[in-house]
């Protein structure tokens, strides 16, 4: 394509190509309706260029520089007295994200607080059975968890994905 430097992209249903020219300012202008771009006051060669991609098959080379690592997920549960009525469904919420984080590869510590915090799970071993979270008490502890959680989970990398899940019923004002 000679006086423009390519680059693709590709997704599932669209082929992006990104032309950038490479030519002296004064070769390259619209003309006057601005529906063409011109090159030496010629119409840009779409069909040769067109031919030229043809003739050559695609290469596609994954260039990744800084891959995004494992996710490491915080879940902080809310056992407190405003949780009862749905006391049946944090074992079960807690046991599907520590599963499915394990087998793409990530891990999710869970921390519980009430009246005390306690580590459920610190995401190095999958849990062995559906939790049974029992509800009741106070809502005290709560920061205490997530700086219990973030003892088992590297928090800091710029290239994990992270994310702190609470279950709390709390509306922030």
């Amino acid at each position: 394509m000679g006086a423009f430097r390519t680059s693709a992209s590709a997704s599932l249903r669209r082929v992006v190509l990104q032309l950038e020219p490479h030519v002296q300012a004064d070769r390259l202008r619209c003309n006057t309706a601005r529906t063409l771009l011109l090159l030496d006051h010629e119409p840009l060669p779409w069909a040769r260029w067109g031919e030229e991609f043809a003739a050559h098959p695609w290469q596609i080379t994954r260039d990744v520089t800084a891959p995004i690592q494992e996710p490491h997920v915080g879940l902080v549960i809310d056992t407190s007295g405003s949780m009862n009525a749905y006391e049946y469904g944090l074992g079960p919420i807690c046991w599907i994200l520590t599963d499915g984080l394990r087998q793409m590869g990530g891990r999710c510590a869970t921390a519980l607080f009430g009246n005390s915090v306690a580590l459920l799970a610190d995401g190095t071993r999958p849990l062995p059975l559906v939790p049974g979270v029992k509800t009741g008490g106070g809502t005290a502890f709560a920061g205490d968890a997530i700086e219990l959680l973030r003892e088992h989970l590297e928090m800091t990398n710029p290239r994990r994905p992270t994310l702190s899940a609470s279950t709390s019923t709390k509306r922030r004002q």
